[in-house]
């Protein structure tokens, strides 16, 4: 088996995010708003997510597909 971070690794290297990024699998009926509220414990926060990723989302933030790996990160103050 591989070790974890060699795993976590390959996945950043597929998105181009720093090593010392989060990131979020997309889950069958998620939406950003949900994924805010999990990592920044506000859903309206979800622009910031979305911004993060908008070239692999695309235009429509409402069109994540599960099996997505999404950068979440650091929230904006508030």
């Amino acid at each position: 088996l591989p070790d974890k971070s060699e795993v976590v690794e390959e996945e950043l290297d597929d998105i181009d995010a720093p090593a010392n990024t989060v990131v979020h699998t997309v889950t069958a009926g998620e939406n950003l708003s949900r994924i805010a509220a999990q990592y920044y414990d506000d859903p309206t926060q979800w622009n910031v997510i979305y911004n993060a990723n908008r070239e692999r989302i695309g235009s429509n933030p409402d069109r994540l597909q599960a099996g997505m790996k999404i950068v979440i990160p650091p929230a904006l103050p508030r």
